[in-house]
């Protein structure tokens, strides 16, 4: 038996969240990755597990906007410095 809990929480509940917490946040940059971004994550996929390709995308976006990443993501934290992406504390 599957113990999972739903919770069901409006839509404008989750809209009002977002446009008040992210989108309103000027320190906060929101850009689209570009297919090279795309194109490069993949290659450093190379004997990743297919779970880490956000990761990567997230972090070949950072490199090409020379961008300073916040997160509480312990693995993505330490790929970080292996490529040279500045990391807020």
């Amino acid at each position: 038996m599957n113990s999972a809990k739903v919770i069901i929480i409006p839509l404008h509940f989750m809209l009002e969240k977002v446009e008040e917490e992210y989108l309103s946040d000027r320190r906060v940059r929101y850009v689209i990755e570009p297919p090279e971004a795309v194109l490069e994550a993949l290659k450093w996929l190379k004997g990743e597990s297919c779970r880490d390709l956000n990761d990567f995308l997230i972090l070949s976006t950072a490199v090409r906007y020379d961008a300073v990443l916040a997160t509480y993501d312990e693995d993505l934290r330490r790929e970080t410095g292996l490529l040279g992406v500045k990391l807020a504390p």
